[in-house]
């Protein structure tokens, strides 16, 4: 009886421990393979304070390895625009990164403009990255940095007239339900002199190319946003949908486009959601 015990509990330890081992054995990283590149188009419901506004947005990121299997760069640029109000932006940036590791971390620098209110002027945002593979089920990163706005208008919570500094942190863990769908959770704080503002987000990407014959892989993603202001400023609920092409050549799995193609989430230094 006392050897039937034994046995099972070594065959319950084993099947408790084979999960785990599975979450936190690290997978490969790579800087892409040549050119990965991805351009998505989303619409975004925001609501605040009782009323509420759309927000569309088109963002392009090309990656590529720097002559060598560890060190990659990227390049970025959106535009943004809401249905109500004419306020629109654009932006540009880029990163530097090396993946020598289960993972990547690098550099990245972003220079957004906005034209009308709450916000007329530009942000320069700056800062430094990393995510870690703990397994082909998990990833999790984390990003922090700083950033000047020049200006007026109202953001984040804060008014501005004439150039403000702040700085931010960030972390975001993925799990892959399988190789083509992806569930996110993150956390982003952005500080600014006499405020700040805390995000909450949820998010879900399904790699449509896996299910249906198309010449490129195509995904579609979603998720929600919630913004807590400090001093009273309330909250902001923002709600996303949007369509998503990634080039051939980064991998033929939702998880392999992310990990070997471009940065995603931890190379967006800016303060708003893109």
């Amino acid at each position: 009886m006392k050897n039937l015990l034994l046995l099972k509990r070594r065959l319950w330890a084993a099947a408790c421990a084979a999960p785990v081992a599975l979450i936190y054995q690290p997978a490969s990283a790579a800087a892409p393979y040549g050119f990965a590149g991805s351009l998505d188009g989303s619409y975004a419901d925001l609501s605040s304070g009782g009323s509420s506004t759309g927000l569309g947005m088109v963002n392009g990121s090309a990656a590529f390895a720097l002559g060598s299997p560890d060190i990659g760069a990227e390049g970025d640029g959106g535009y943004q625009w809401t249905t109500m109000g004419g306020i629109n932006s654009w932006n540009a940036g880029g990163s530097l990164f090396w993946a020598g590791f289960p993972g990547r971390a690098g550099v990245t620098v972003d220079y957004s403009a906005y034209n009308a209110n709450p916000l007329n002027g530009h942000l320069t945002a700056y800062g430094a990255f990393g995510e870690y593979f703990f397994s082909d089920l998990l990833t999790a990163g984390l990003k922090g940095g700083g950033f000047n706005i020049e200006g007026s208008g109202s953001v984040l919570g804060s008014t501005i007239f004439g150039s403000l500094n702040g700085g931010y942190i960030g972390g975001d863990v993925t799990g892959y339900v399988t190789p083509d769908l992806a569930l996110s959770g993150s956390v982003d704080y952005f500080a600014l002199t006499g405020g700040n503002t805390t995000q909450y987000g949820v998010s879900g990407e399904y790699l449509l190319s896996a299910a249906f014959p198309l010449a490129v892989p195509v995904s579609v993603f979603g998720g929600y946003i919630s913004e807590q202001f400090s001093n009273g400023g309330g909250n902001d609920h923002i709600f996303l949908i949007g369509l998503r092409i990634y080039t051939n050549g980064n991998g033929d799995t939702l998880r392999d486009i992310h990990r070997n193609g471009t940065l995603g989430w931890i190379g967006n230094a800016a303060p708003f959601p893109r």
